[in-house]
């Protein structure tokens, strides 16, 4: 199955930084909010990056590029508004998104947005000044506030996003009534499962998020070790292959509805589900499945087509006995089954 041509390409949701200053418990590029993993790669996509993944596609009609970082925040980048700078440049009529955690830069930094046309801006605030940073840990809410408050100020066109956990779900309506009074034009409100697990606080503190048991005893430094076993499994091709229930009657890919994603490195997947696996280890979603596939997966060794092309090898799984594990959770259909994508609640207000 033939996946999209790049003249198709209607939305790119591109990662440009994958530094970031919160510290997010079930983020994965943390060890559930303590530290960064070993060996993560720690980087900012630069403009000439930029020019050379993006190029192709920016002059597509009514195309949205989506900066929304899978394990960085957009903001970190330092050549951040250079970057949107350029992409408007070559496409006026050019629809951008940036979401943030926002608790980060000046007031007068984030009111240069302003300027851009048709830009939307998701501001991540999880409740309010006392809940929010329970899991946008190193955040500061006020600060949050502050900066969208600028950006706002400025012209901007700006979304409260709001990731409902058991600690902040009572406040949903006071949020949102605070974002109408602040001046937000978007409310948007989602549960994307990832409610429930053992965290840490960046000091190592256990605590859990969520209503599940999970065991408190063990500690951050228990908890790595655990992890860099896993990771030292996958990598010398150790990897324990969990046996699964991969039963669906259809895959309908995201992907082929116009999407990508780019990540950081250049590596560009057809969504961030299957292109969010780094560190890849044993107990990843289907970091051993990927292994066995002859991806091209890099755009800045490779042509944009090159890469596209070589996903057939991803589609070619869903008529086997053993699809891709994160396909068929996310974009899989049958009749009890409709996948995992979370539906975000979008409201003007």
């Amino acid at each position: 199955m033939k996946f999209l041509e790049i003249s198709d390409i209607k939305g790119v949701n591109v990662e440009i930084s994958s530094h970031c200053n919160a510290a997010c418990p079930l983020c994965t590029r943390n060890y559930n909010g303590y530290g960064v993993r070993d060996n993560f790669p720690l980087r900012d996509m630069s403009l000439d990056e930029f020019k050379h993944l993006l190029d192709p596609v920016l002059s597509n009609p009514n195309i949205l590029i989506h900066f929304c970082g899978t394990y960085g925040d957009p903001a970190a980048n330092k050549h951040c508004l250079e970057i949107l700078d350029y992409a408007y440049s070559q496409n006026p009529k050019l629809r951008l998104m940036l979401s943030s955690n926002a608790s980060m830069k000046t007031p007068a930094w984030w009111a240069k947005f302003g300027k851009f046309p048709d830009l939307k801006i998701e501001f991540a605030l999880d409740g309010l000044a006392d809940t929010h940073s329970i899991y946008r840990q190193n955040t500061d809410w006020h600060k949050v506030i502050e900066n969208a408050t600028a950006f706002i100020e400025a012209g901007g066109y700006a979304i409260w996003q709001f990731i409902t956990f058991e600690h902040n779900k009572h406040q949903l309506e006071e949020c949102r009534a605070l974002a109408k009074e602040l001046g937000f034009s978007e409310f948007k409100s989602f549960d994307d499962n990832r409610a429930d697990g053992l965290a840490f606080a960046p000091d190592g503190t256990p605590f859990v998020l969520g209503t599940e048991s999970h065991n408190t005893s063990l500690t951050a430094k228990e908890f790595v070790a655990q992890e860099k076993y896993l990771q030292d499994q996958y990598d010398l091709n150790l990897q324990e292959e969990y046996v699964r229930d991969l039963s669906v009657d259809s895959i309908e890919c995201y992907s082929q509805e116009g999407n990508i994603y780019v990540a950081v490195n250049g590596d560009v997947w057809p969504c961030c589900w299957l292109g969010g696996t780094f560190p890849m280890t044993s107990d990843s979603d289907n970091g051993w499945q990927l292994k066995r596939l002859p991806l091209v997966v890099n755009a800045l060794d490779n042509t944009l087509e090159e890469v596209i092309a070589s996903w057939n090898h991803i589609s070619d799984t869903w008529d086997s006995d053993e699809p891709l594990s994160t396909c068929v959770k996310t974009c899989g259909k049958c009749k009890d089954y409709n996948g995992m994508q979370p539906v975000a609640i979008r409201e003007g207000i």
